[in-house]
């Protein structure tokens, strides 16, 4: 009996995220029950796998960030590992701005860091972490929770496929939305812009 010949690491970067994910769960699924298929009796077959698990994992571990990679990623971190990832990103980029910054030792009233001002005041900051870009040109984030609670001054997005932060004044609204391109229609009128935002702003 002849089988399929398994799909190359060039053919994962062709397909859709949600299939890519399939494959590489499948993968995944078989280097944990390797033992199970040796039934078969297809050495090669097992080493082929093998070989391409291996250059997925180094491929996840450099961390190349192409769209199937950041999808990949999204689907096995969970939320709190995901959110770690952006409160570190923000410290460290605050600490390299020249800030004093505050963390709370228990974060259970939305408030993930608090920021010194040049001028001695404080600020109360939310961090939120996207991995995905919900309309392909724009960063966008849910604040409805934060609406008229006054406990937030800044919201730091943390975009993390690219490796970027926005600081962005809260204004109370229900959500934000930060462009990174111009959209299919090209307009530019009244869109925010993601790197317009890449200093913590200072304001009384």
């Amino acid at each position: 009996m002849t089988l399929k010949q398994p799909p190359t690491i060039q053919d994962t970067y062709k397909l859709k995220p949600k299939k890519t994910q399939a494959i590489v769960m499948f993968l995944f699924w078989y280097m944990h029950h390797f033992h199970a298929l040796q039934y078969l009796g297809v050495r090669n077959q097992r080493t082929y796998y093998s070989k391409l698990i291996s250059k997925i994992w180094v491929m996840v571990q450099n961390t190349y960030w192409s769209k199937v990679n950041y999808n990949l990623w999204s689907c096995f971190l969970h939320s709190l590992n995901k959110g770690a990832l952006g409160e570190l990103a923000v410290q460290k980029d605050l600490i390299r701005q020249g800030y004093n910054i505050y963390a709370p030792v228990v974060d259970v009233d939305q408030v993930d860091l608090i920021v010194e001002l040049k001028s001695g005041s404080m600020k109360k900051v939310q961090i939120k972490t996207v991995m995905t870009l919900k309309r392909g040109t724009a960063v966008e984030v849910n604040l409805t929770k934060y609406k008229d609670t006054n406990r937030i001054d800044v919201v730091a997005v943390y975009f993390l496929p690219k490796d970027i932060i926005a600081y962005y004044p809260y204004d109370n609204k229900h959500a934000l939305s930060l462009a990174l391109t111009t959209g299919k229609n090209n307009q530019t009128k009244g869109r925010k812009w993601f790197y317009s935002y890449e200093r913590f702003p200072e304001f009384s």
